[in-house]
C-alpha cells in the first residue's frame, strides 16, 4: 500500500469512527484531514500553515460577512416582515401556511444566502404556527427543511463565493445570476408537492388575496428586500465585489434592524454577533481543513530547471572577465522560465513496430490561459549516434525518455513531462464518453487483410464509436492511392480535430460527474506518465477554467523530400516562440538544431 492510498484509508476511516462517536461534523472533517497529511509526512506546523493560507482570502472574507447580515436580519424582525409578505402572495391556497413557508424561504434566503440561517429564523415562527393551525408537525418540519435549502442557491449564497473562489475563473456575479432559476424552480416543485398534501389532509386556507394588502406588505417589506438589491445588482453591475457588498449589507442590515424594524437593541446586537462567531467557527473549520488537503492533494508540476551559471557577487567574480560575467548574465536571462508554463510530450503507437506513431508536444499556459498542441511528423528527420532516423525511432531506441531528448534539442526548449498512450486506450475513452459526431474530411476505402484493417466511412459528419474513431484516426490513404494528398500530414489533421472534439465533449458538466471513475481506469491501464495523480488533477482543473475553446492544435511547418519531413526553421521558430517557448526570453534560430 503506497503512502498516497495509507493516507486515504486514514481519512475515511478516521472520518467515520468520530461521525459513529457523535463528534460534531466540523471537528470530523478537520481532525480527519489534520491526520490525513501527517500520515502523508507533513509536519503540524506545515499543516496549520497549509489551514492559514487557503483562508487568507479577500473574496472569502464575503462568507463571514453574509453569515452576519443573516444573523442579525433575522435576529432583527426581518423574517416577520418576510412571512408577512409571503402571506400576502400564496396565503389564500389550500395550505396556505405551506406555500408562506416556502415562498418566505426563498426571500429570505435571498437576503441571508445561508440555509441553517433560514432554518433558524423562518422555522421558529412558522413550525409553530402552522401546527397550531392544524397541520401535522412532521409535515412543518419537512416543509421548512426543505424549502431552507433554497438557500443555498437564492443569492447571496456563500456557497456561490466559496465556489468561485476555490475553483478559480468564475465569476461570482455570474453565480449569482444562476442562482435564480433554480432556486424558483425548487420553490415552484416544493409548493406543487405540498399543494397535493394540503389537499389530501384537508390542511387550510389563508385570508383572500387583495391588491391592497400585497402592496401595504410590500412596502413594509421593502426595506429588507433591498438587502438583495444592494448585493446581488450592486455585484452583478461592477460596481463591488461580492466581499465590498457584504460587508455593505452587514452595515445596511444592521441599521435597519436597529433604527426601521426597531427588533434589535444595541445588547441583542452583541448576542447575535456572539452567534455568529460560533456559526463562522464551524464554518471556518470547513473550509481550512478542505483547502489543505486540496493543496497538499492537487500540486503544481515543477518545471525542468536548466542549469545555470551561478548569480554573481554584488562585486562580481574576480576569476572570470567582465565579458565573461557579462555572458553568464545573458545566459541566466535567456533561460529564465515563465510562471505557470509547461511542456508535455504525448506519444502513441499502432503499428506494432515499436516506433511511435503519433507524437505531439503540448503547452499548457496557465497564466493566460491556453493549451496548444502541436503534431510531429513522424517522418521527421532526426540524427543521433552520427546517423540518420526518423524522429519517431527515438522511441523504439530510449522510449519516451529518448523521445523527449531528440525533441527538445531540435526545438530549443525543455520537455517537462512526457505521457505514453497505449492507442487502445484512445478507443476506450471514446466509449466512455458515448462515441463523437465528427465530420470526416474525405471518403476513407481501405483494407488490410496482413493487419485485419478495414477502413469505410463517407464524407461528412456521423456518429463514431471507440472503433471507428480509431479506424478514422489511423487513416492515410485508400487502396487506389488516393486520400489526402499528403499521408501523414492529413492524418495528423484529422487528428487533431478527433482530439479537439473528444475533449469539448469529455469536459462537459454531465461527463466529468459521471465518468470521473471510467476516466481513472483508462488512465491506470493504457497510459505512462511522470506526472503524479496530484499533478494531472491540478492540470485538469485548469484546462476545466480555460475551456474548450482554449484548446487548438496545428502541425510544425515542414517540407517533404524523400525519404524525410524536413522542419522548416523560420517558420518553427516562429512557432516555437509564439506558443511553445517556457522561457522569459524569446529563442533564436542557435536555440534551434533542426537536421539539413
Amino acid at each position: 500500500m503506497t503512502v498516497q492510498t495509507l493516507a486515504i484509508v486514514v481519512l475515511l476511516v478516521s472520518f467515520f469512527v468520530m461521525i459513529f462517536l457523535r463528534f460534531p461534523i466540523a471537528y470530523a472533517v478537520g481532525l480527519s484531514s489534520v491526520l490525513c497529511l501527517m500520515v502523508q509526512g507533513q509536519a503540524l506546523t506545515d499543516v496549520c500553515r497549509l489551514m492559514v493560507k487557503g483562508i487568507s482570502s479577500f473574496s472569502l472574507m464575503a462568507v463571514p460577512f453574509f453569515i452576519t447580515m443573516g444573523v442579525l436580519m433575522g435576529s432583527g424582525g426581518i423574517s416577520e416582515k418576510l412571512i408577512a409578505l409571503a402571506d400576502a402572495c400564496v396565503g389564500w391556497m389550500r395550505g396556505g401556511m405551506a406555500m408562506v413557508n416556502i415562498v418566505a424561504s426563498y426571500f429570505f434566503g435571498g437576503i441571508s444566502g445561508s440555509a441553517s440561517a433560514d432554518t433558524a429564523s423562518i422555522g421558529s415562527i412558522m413550525i409553530p404556527m402552522m401546527v397550531d393551525q392544524g397541520y401535522d408537525a412532521d409535515f412543518s418540519t419537512a416543509v421548512t427543511i426543505t424549502s431552507s435549502c433554497e438557500g443555498l442557491l437564492v443569492p447571496p449564497s456563500h456557497n456561490m463565493v466559496i465556489y468561485a473562489t476555490t475553483a478559480g475563473g468564475i465569476s461570482v456575479g455570474s453565480l449569482f445570476l444562476a442562482g435564480y432559476l433554480p432556486g424558483a424552480l425548487l420553490a415552484i416543485v416544493l409548493m406543487i408537492g405540498s399543494y397535493i398534501i394540503s389537499v389530501k389532509e384537508n390542511y387550510p386556507k389563508g385570508s383572500p388575496f387583495t391588491i391592497k394588502g400585497f402592496i401595504k406588505q410590500l412596502g413594509t417589506s421593502i426595506w429588507a428586500l433591498a438587502a438583495v438589491v444592494i448585493v446581488v445588482f450592486g455585484v452583478v453591475g461592477g460596481v463591488f465585489t461580492a466581499t465590498e457588498s457584504a460587508a455593505i449589507a452587514v452595515i445596511y442590515s444592521l441599521l435597519v434592524s436597529v433604527f426601521v424594524y426597531k427588533g434589535l437593541d444595541w445588547k441583542g446586537v452583541w448576542h447575535a454577533l456572539d452567534e455568529c462567531v460560533n456559526t463562522l467557527s464551524i464554518v471556518l473549520i470547513l473550509l481550512t481543513a478542505c483547502v489543505a488537503v486540496k493543496a497538499f492533494f492537487l500540486k503544481a508540476p515543477e518545471q525542468k530547471v536548466d542549469e545555470l551559471p551561478s548569480q554573481p557577487s554584488s562585486t562580481g567574480d574576480p576569476q572570470l572577465s567582465e565579458e565573461e560575467q557579462a555572458a553568464q548574465e545573458a545566459l541566466r536571462s535567456h533561460l529564465e522560465r515563465k510562471g505557470g508554463f509547461y511542456t508535455i510530450l504525448v506519444s502513441g503507437s499502432d503499428d506494432g513496430n515499436g516506433n511511435s506513431d503519433t507524437n505531439i508536444l503540448v503547452a499548457v499556459d496557465t497564466v493566460n490561459g491556453y493549451v496548444y498542441g502541436v503534431s510531429i511528423p513522424r517522418d521527421s528527420k532526426a540524427v543521433w549516434d552520427g546517423k540518420s532516423h526518423k524522429i519517431n525511432a527515438a522511441f523504439g531506441k530510449g522510449g519516451m525518455t529518448k523521445l523527449a531528448e531528440v525533441v527538445s534539442d531540435q526545438l530549443g526548449i525543455p520537455v517537462d513531462y512526457t505521457v505514453s498512450v497505449d492507442l487502445t486506450g484512445f478507443e476506450a475513452l471514446v466509449e466512455a464518453i458515448g462515441g463523437v459526431n465528427f465530420d470526416v474530411p474525405i471518403n476513407m476505402d481501405y483494407d488490410d487483410p496482413i493487419q485485419n484493417l478495414s477502413i469505410h466511412f463517407k464524407k461528412g459528419v456521423q456518429y463514431l464509436n471507440g472503433a471507428d474513431a480509431m479506424r478514422v484516426v489511423r487513416f492515410r490513404h485508400n487502396n487506389d492511392g488516393t486520400g489526402y494528398g499528403s499521408e501523414d500530414l492529413g492524418r495528423m489533421q484529422t487528428q487533431q480535430k478527433f482530439l479537439k472534439a473528444v475533449a469539448k465533449k469529455m469536459l462537459t458538466a454531465s461527463n466529468i460527474l459521471t465518468k470521473i471513475d471510467d476516466y481513472a481506469k483508462i488512465f491506470n491501464q493504457y497510459v505512462d506518465t511522470d506526472l503524479s495523480v496530484g499533478n494531472l488533477v491540478w492540470l485538469g482543473t485548469e484546462v476545466l477554467k480555460m475551456g474548450v475553446d482554449k484548446i487548438d492544435f496545428s502541425t510544425l511547418p515542414n517540407e517533404w523530400r524523400s525519404p524525410y519531413i524536413y522542419l522548416i526553421p523560420d517558420e518553427t521558430l516562429t512557432l516555437v516562440n509564439t506558443y511553445l517557448n517556457p522561457y522569459v526570453e524569446d529563442r533564436t534560430a542557435e536555440d534551434l538544431h533542426l537536421p539539413s
